[in-house]
């Protein structure tokens, strides 16, 4: 990926937006720091979908029509989908996701907080992002069970949508990423996953774990059919 040594990445949404993302290579003992291509890659992708369709759709050939999730705590009924984003990174897809009218949640581990506080700080008060929907950055350590229990019992959990880019790339790291999803997941939940094949072993346990959890479903055709993506 080109910009992965540049010091900002810029990304301009389809509503006109400029979302303009911080790297810092400099830290150490996690890939939190740059933009991965499957960032760019599942924004552009998502972004064509539109907000009313981020989750399972018309979009989709098996697509059948599911009843709206409940109400969360204290929510008066919105056509905001919430959205939980594992392993944020800087920051970018989570950012374009809001611009499109999604409440985000954005999570990452404690080494890469601060960049992604600085970039969601940096772009959280664009004049074409509602207000009411401002992103947050949360930490999230997927083996740190207090971790997982502050995000589940956030006003926005469980969340409609889940999004992730180069989760998979540790063996050890795949069940408790899995707990993550199902946890902060209700039952009409969807998850993007979007990935480059880094390690064989762990994407293999992906595919043979995560059944266990959720249906799965091969949407790699329809993303590099899209507009943008077709080196994905």
């Amino acid at each position: 990926f080109d910009l992965a040594n540049a010091p900002h990445v810029k990304y301009r949404c389809k509503n006109g937006a400029k979302i303009k993302i911080h790297q810092d290579r400099e830290i150490e003992n996690c890939t939190g720091g740059i933009v991965w291509e499957t960032s760019f890659f599942l924004a552009t992708f998502l972004e064509s979908r539109g907000p009313r369709n981020l989750g399972w759709s018309k979009f989709d050939d098996d697509f059948q029509e599911a009843q709206p999730s409940k109400k969360r705590k204290g929510e008066k009924h919105s056509a905001a989908p919430t959205v939980l984003e594992v392993g944020a990174g800087c920051g970018l897809l989570g950012l374009v996701l809001a611009q499109l009218g999604a409440k985000v949640v954005m999570t990452e581990a404690p080494e890469a907080m601060s960049n992604l506080n600085h970039n969601v700080e940096a772009n959280k008060a664009h004049k074409k992002l509602d207000q009411s929907l401002r992103p947050t950055a949360v930490k999230l350590d997927w083996t740190n069970e207090k971790d997982l229990e502050n995000v589940s019992k956030m006003d926005s959990a469980p969340f409609d949508v889940i999004v992730g880019t180069d989760v998979i790339f540790n063996t050890k790291l795949v069940v408790p990423l899995l707990e993550v999803l199902h946890t902060c997941s209700h039952e009409k939940t969807t998850i993007w996953l979007c990935m480059q094949e880094r390690c064989p072993d762990s994407h293999a346990k992906l595919l043979k774990d995560a059944p266990a959890y959720f249906e799965l479903n091969d949407k790699s055709s329809q993303l590099s059919g899209t507009e943008g993506c077709e080196s994905a």
